[in-house]
């Protein structure tokens, strides 16, 4: 990608939900896929044991975090700063005319989940999911109490693409990210994805910020948080077929709470 000028970089008022679903998921690249293989790695020793509350912070207009957790929780919530994407999930829930289809994802996992990905288990998948999401709620991680109007704290939180993506700030996203802390319960599970080391995104023809942190920034972040934090695991991958995007590799981290 050729360079992005700082006076190029849009702000959230050209956002387009439409727009980000079409360039990153109409035809999934390997940040989806390293995405939902790090979720499901991580969780799978729960599905005999589910987590009785998870939220997915910061989702965007997608269903990535939740498709891949839902196996793994018996309540979901979901929160994002911006209307139109709670909207474009709120279409996929009331299974209105355009919703976004997401059968290629959901074939993926049930392929992971040794399940073969007929219309039949697909359509299975749906009907959990839909039953588990129990909230949309809007949220604004730049606060110290991330979740507007509601109070709540979960036992598994999901934040994929978010505290990063948003400010081209490191100092700004490790604040962002202590927020983000906030919202989990004692002994409960965090799973984190970032870009890694990209300073703008690319939206169809808009370029967004991102904070160019790296996996040792994401790793002197929880150090610095260990008196909340019992373990930790890190994972980078690289997705070469993410370049005209304005990324490479991505990041993750699963970090368990005292």
């Amino acid at each position: 990608m050729s360079q992005v000028l700082q006076n190029e970089i849009s702000g959230w008022d050209s956002w387009n939900a439409k727009k980000y679903l079409d360039t990153f998921y109409s035809i999934p690249k390997g940040d989806t896929f390293v995405t939902l293989d790090f979720i499901t790695d991580e969780l799978h020793k729960y599905r005999d044991k589910p987590f009785e509350t998870a939220l997915e912070f910061g989702s965007g207009p997608t269903l990535l975090g939740v498709l891949a957790t839902a196996p793994y929780v018996k309540r979901l919530h979901v929160a994002d700063f911006l209307q139109q994407n709670l909207d474009e999930i709120t279409q996929w829930l009331m299974c209105e005319d355009g919703a976004f289809n997401w059968n290629t994802c959901t074939e993926y996992l049930l392929k992971k989940e040794g399940i073969n990905p007929t219309p039949e288990t697909i359509a299975k998948k749906y009907s959990d999911l839909r039953g588990k999401i129990k909230k949309l709620l809007r949220g604004d991680i730049t606060q110290n109490s991330p979740l507007l109007n509601h109070q709540e704290h979960y036992d598994l939180l999901v934040s994929l693409f978010c505290a990063d993506s948003i400010t081209d700030s490191k100092i700004q996203w490790r604040q962002y990210m202590k927020n983000l802390f906030s919202l989990a319960a004692p002994k409960g599970t965090i799973i984190i994805g970032a870009l890694r080391n990209c300073p703008f995104y690319r939206v169809g023809d808009r370029y967004f910020p991102c904070a160019k942190v790296n996996e040792k920034d994401l790793e002197d972040l929880i150090l610095e948080e260990n008196h909340i934090i019992e373990d930790f695991a890190i994972r980078v991958n690289e997705v070469e077929d993410c370049l005209d995007e304005g990324f490479t590799s991505v990041m993750f981290a699963r970090i368990t709470l005292k």
